[in-house]
């Protein structure tokens, strides 16, 4: 299937092929690396916007200022300058378990990711191409490779490279991805991401999926880290 784009070249979709690794390695070690960066700057921004610790903060300089008549300023910067140290030493090891999350070594594909997808007929990868260099993956896998009648599976990654988003390659591939696996009798696709991810969230309910549940990641004080399972009934479309 092809995709006019505006700079009047195609997009191919087709399914991955061993000789992919190497630069379907790159496509997603480049594309994680980028999300990690933008996801960083939204976990910064919201541990600011948070008021638990500046609330908690005034709390503790009334009940040691007052009580103890000491100075305000010199207790208001102690106990800020500690709220720092404590938020700031929580936020290491909350954005440690989310990188965790957002390496996607869960899907237990990356060592050899052409190999995992055309190893078992339960399993698939379609890479998109655009003048010659491949810029978006989708992969799925049957949420029980053990049971070859399962009609439920999932999708494990959707990448499209930043540089070539708005041009529907992302759609293309999903589109693609949906007409074979209805044809391997799947019912039922679910993906999951997670909450602060507003984009893919967009795509996803964009294309009909439904937000079935959210739960619990991780969570370090004030910040909590939630993931929310979206699911596409085939049958329905």
């Amino acid at each position: 299937m092809k995709l006019k784009t505006k700079f009047d070249e195609t997009v191919s979709i087709r399914n991955i092929s061993r000789e992919d690794e190497e630069k379907v390695q790159k496509l997603i070690q480049d594309v994680l690396a980028d999300q990690k960066m933008e996801e960083k700057g939204r976990q910064v921004k919201s541990l600011f916007a948070n008021p638990s610790p500046y609330i908690i903060s005034c709390i503790i300089i009334v009940f040691i200022g007052i009580p103890f008549n000491l100075p305000v300023v010199a207790v208001s910067g102690g106990v800020l300058m500690s709220m720092f140290l404590f938020c700031k030493g929580r936020f290491c090891e909350y954005w440690n378990e989310i990188c965790d999350y957002l390496s996607q070594k869960h899907c237990n594909d990356l060592d050899n990711i052409s190999d995992y997808y055309l190893s078992d007929h339960n399993r698939m990868c379609l890479i998109a191409e655009f003048n010659k260099h491949i810029v978006g993956i989708i992969c799925l896998r049957s949420v029980d490779d053990t049971n070859e009648m399962s009609t439920v599976a999932e999708i494990t990654r959707i990448l499209v490279n930043p540089e070539c988003r708005r041009l529907k390659i992302g759609t293309q591939l999903l589109s693609e991805l949906v007409v074979m696996a209805a044809l391997k009798g799947i019912k039922t696709i679910q993906v999951t991401t997670h909450k602060t991810n507003k984009f893919g969230i967009e795509f996803l309910t964009k294309h009909e999926f439904k937000e079935v549940s959210t739960r619990s990641y991780t969570k370090h004080f004030p910040l909590e880290f939630l993931l929310a399972e979206f699911q596409l009934d085939l049958d329905s479309l």
